[in-house]
């Protein structure tokens, strides 16, 4: 019984039923031809990055790894900040 509810609250099958779950509630308000409400975005931004974060710290620590090396998420939770500094005058400079 612990086997089994250990792999269903497990961090993986936690997103994925999570991403089902908030595209259905998209899906639904984009059926209806209205705009989701506020809290419903928050949510998702919100519950995804809590679940991807759980989700990798888990599996560092399962494969033994001391820092996770995932530039792909990095770059999506700091791609403001990426594109605010490369759009400063002058700072692609190197890369003319």
């Amino acid at each position: 019984m612990t086997i089994a509810l250990s792999r269903i609250f497990a961090p993986t099958m936690l997103l994925n039923s999570f991403v089902a779950i908030t595209q259905f509630a998209y899906g639904f308000y984009l059926g209806l031809q209205i705009e989701p409400p506020g809290a419903l975005i928050l949510f998702h931004w919100l519950g995804l990055l809590w679940i991807v974060g759980w989700w990798l710290r888990t599996d560092s620590c399962k494969r033994g790894v001391a820092s996770v090396y995932d530039i792909g998420f990095f770059l999506y939770i700091a791609w403001p900040l990426c594109l605010i500094i490369s759009s400063r005058p002058g700072a692609l400079k190197g890369y003319s």
